[in-house]
């Protein structure tokens, strides 16, 4: 039998470039928090799926593979990461 894999594709949350037609209304700060919280729900969810196994594919400004924020996420969560 075969290992299912879910992949949740995420953007790092960087402020002033993340929701950002949401910044006139909570600030640039608040919009990067937002987005982090909607990746770590996606993520949580996705990690009730076990066993399969967990790819985040990111999009960040240095590569997701070389991103601290995409590291510390996949340690949190035990997912691979690839860049989209």
């Amino acid at each position: 039998m075969r290992r299912m894999t879910v992949i949740v594709f995420a953007r790092e949350p960087v402020a002033g470039q993340t929701k950002t037609r949401l910044i006139p209304a909570i600030g640039k700060d608040n919009a990067a928090a937002l987005a982090d919280a909607f990746n770590r729900d996606a993520l949580a969810k996705a990690k009730q799926l076990a066993p399969a196994e967990l790819v985040i594919a990111g999009s960040s400004p240095g590569g997701a593979k070389r991103s601290r924020y995409f590291k510390n996420l996949a340690n949190e969560f035990g997912a691979w990461v690839s860049d989209q």
